[in-house]
């Protein structure tokens, strides 16, 4: 099976590294199935890079992560699921099925499953869930809405190493030049 994993989190300050996609993509990369992945922080234009990468790459799955579902700054607070059901409602428009997780999914899985529309999540570490989930659905097997990633963290499925998925550059401090002495 094909899957996409996107890292839906726009918030730049500070931009975070998407750790759990890395390690979902270390799981993957022992698995005989393909992924790809989209880095939407810094996009210019995160509809349309989302719609042109599901277009190019007709993956069986858009898996998108949520890190958290606000900023939790009580002067200017953010909330970020109505983007992540935009992402969703993309995804499903153009005709593929959509996974959620993250640690942000996680504190009220059914209740965002709901809100984002999305056919599947899964809740809590993902890495073994990930690939019982594409197994199941690569073999026509019933697979419930919400998986349990912390049960199934003693499956048969091989525990993954972190995988370097997504270019650091943008997010790195630029270099500043030192004042004449």
């Amino acid at each position: 099976m094909k899957i996409l994993l996107v890292n839906p989190n726009r918030y730049k300050f500070p931009p975070v590294i998407p750790v759990g996609l890395e390690y979902l993509a270390g799981a993957l990369g022992s698995s005989h199935h393909d992924f790809k992945s989209l880095d939407l922080c810094f996009s210019k234009y995160p509809e349309e890079d989302l719609k042109n990468k599901i277009t190019a790459f007709r993956p069986d799955l858009v898996g998108i992560t949520i890190r958290q579902v606000d900023t939790v700054l009580y002067q200017s607070n953010e909330f970020f699921l109505p983007e992540i059901r935009k992402y969703t409602y993309i995804s499903k428009a153009l005709g593929f099925k959509t996974l959620l997780g993250g640690s942000g999914f996680s504190i009220m899985p059914k209740e965002i499953l709901k809100y984002a529309g999305a056919d599947y999540g899964i809740s809590g570490a993902a890495e073994n869930s990930l690939l019982k989930l594409l197994n199941s659905l690569e073999d026509g097997n019933p697979v419930p809405e919400i998986l349990d990633g912390n049960h199934d963290l003693n499956s048969e499925y091989l525990d993954s190493k972190r995988t370097n998925l997504i270019d650091y550059k943008p997010c790195l401090p630029q270099k500043i030049k030192s004042a004449p002495s």
